[in-house]
């Protein structure tokens, strides 16, 4: 009986205590939308609620600006990936680019002529690229 007395007497405390933080927290909130709104004069408001539709334009078009950057960055990992293939496959790495620079000088002259190997250099297959004027086709322009 004693235990549950002394549980129920720590919870009201901490009960208390968060009604007290609560409400300091309260008093310091009202006492900043005082200061603000003794700073702030009513013109100052309907200038910034006038405003309210261009912030908004403006913050789509920093979504779609974000958007097209997500897109270039997407486009450019795609296309260093098929490069880096590209350099594997064809051992166009800069080690591989100074023996084939040095190749001649220590390869022997054979008598019997060299026939060209039948080599059918791969296809390349581009990514899709996007388009930036279905993006910002409907943007006004800069002023």
């Amino acid at each position: 009986m004693a235990l549950e007395l002394t549980q129920l007497i720590s919870d009201f405390k901490s009960v208390g205590e968060a009604i007290d933080d609560t409400l300091t927290r309260l008093d310091e909130f009202s006492g900043l939308v005082d200061v603000i709104s003794c700073h702030v004069s009513p013109e100052t408001t309907v200038d910034i609620l006038s405003k309210k539709e261009e912030l908004f334009a403006l913050f789509q078009r920093v979504r779609k600006l974000e958007f097209a950057v997500a897109q270039v960055r997407q486009t450019v990992d795609a296309f260093d990936h098929l490069v880096a293939a590209a350099e594997t496959e064809l051992n166009s790495t800069t080690e591989g680019k100074i023996k084939n620079f040095l190749k001649p000088f220590f390869k022997k002259k054979s008598s019997v002529p060299s026939t060209p190997t039948d080599t059918v250099p791969p296809i390349f297959s581009s990514p899709p690229i996007f388009s930036t004027k279905d993006m910002f086709a409907t943007s006004p322009p800069d002023s």
